[in-house]
């Protein structure tokens, strides 16, 4: 609902994915909001509108790395 609620349409494969990230996290939520807001900063993500499963990944290796450091 969150992505729907900003415009965002989200595909199964990465809805998926981001169930396997974010299960068992106690502060999914706000670690969504993080992605999705990692997500729109992307180049070329707004043009369709149109979260996949490369974007997610992508988006959650970056911020991983950045928590990481």
């Amino acid at each position: 609902q969150l992505f729907r609620m900003r415009g965002w349409q989200l595909r199964p494969d990465a809805m998926q994915r981001l169930y396997e990230l974010l299960n068992g996290e106690d502060d999914w939520e706000s670690q969504l909001n993080v992605l999705l807001h990692e997500i729109e900063q992307l180049p070329g993500a707004k043009a369709d509108r149109c979260v996949d499963k490369p974007m997610v990944e992508r988006v959650f290796a970056a911020s991983s790395a950045a928590a990481a450091a």
